[in-house]
């Protein structure tokens, strides 16, 4: 659900720094302030796209309690997330529950910075869903459903911007790494976390398989 959770302020441009954003950023070119068209006006800079809502499918060979265990335990985030390196459950959670909250830590290439989710739906087999809302952040909510597919489950993971993530995100994002187009960079993130989360998944189906036909 994501997978890319930041905007905010820098406090000194030091990439040895860890940062927790908090504030809108501004930046300048020689072409003045951009933010609010990137570029427009420009020949050859494309106008900046804003993010709604997407979503990937993927079907997964394992059933859905399985899936849900697996992606509601958010400690292990970073086994399948391209840019999420540590998650920890706050205030003596230890699980997903709505309204429990948990630290993620992220990074892109030399860039850290860390937000605080908290957890909208919990419906085991069905649903799991974070809202990450920060000051300069914007506000999107990330969810994963599960439904019953043949031999497996068709696992849906979309994001939905509750707020708009500001323009200075996207201007970040293209000046320090290249990113011109969010929407599809969360898109591949998404397919890369669906890729590794069936492969987790599956193999931990092979092994619950093999170990009950050995007992039997």
């Amino acid at each position: 659900m994501l997978s890319f959770w930041a905007g905010g302020r820098w406090s000194a441009f030091d990439v040895r720094h860890e940062y927790t954003i908090d504030k809108p950023m501004e930046y300048r070119s020689s072409y003045g302030l951009l933010g609010s068209g990137c570029g427009q006006g420009h020949p050859g800079r494309e106008a900046m796209q804003r993010l709604s809502r997407d979503e990937v499918r993927r079907h997964v060979a394992a059933d859905p309690q399985l899936l849900y265990a697996l992606v509601s335990d958010v400690t292990r985030t970073p086994d399948w997330s391209p840019e999420v390196i540590e998650c920890r459950w706050l205030d003596g959670a230890s699980g997903a529950a709505v309204g429990a909250r948990f630290v993620a830590r992220n990074k892109r290439r030399w860039f850290t910075w860390s937000n605080t989710p908290v957890v909208e739906t919990a419906d085991p087999g069905r649903e799991f869903a974070i809202r990450r809302t920060e000051r300069g952040g914007g506000s999107i909510r990330w969810r994963y459903r599960f439904e019953p597919d043949q031999d497996g489950t068709m696992v849906v993971e979309s994001y939905e911007v509750v707020r708009p993530v500001p323009r200075g995100l996207h201007v970040m994002l293209r000046v320090l790494f290249g990113v011109r187009d969010l929407q599809a960079d969360l898109r591949s993130n998404m397919r890369s976390s669906l890729e590794l989360i069936a492969r987790f998944a599956e193999d931990t189906a092979d092994h619950r398989r093999s170990t009950t036909e050995d007992e039997a």
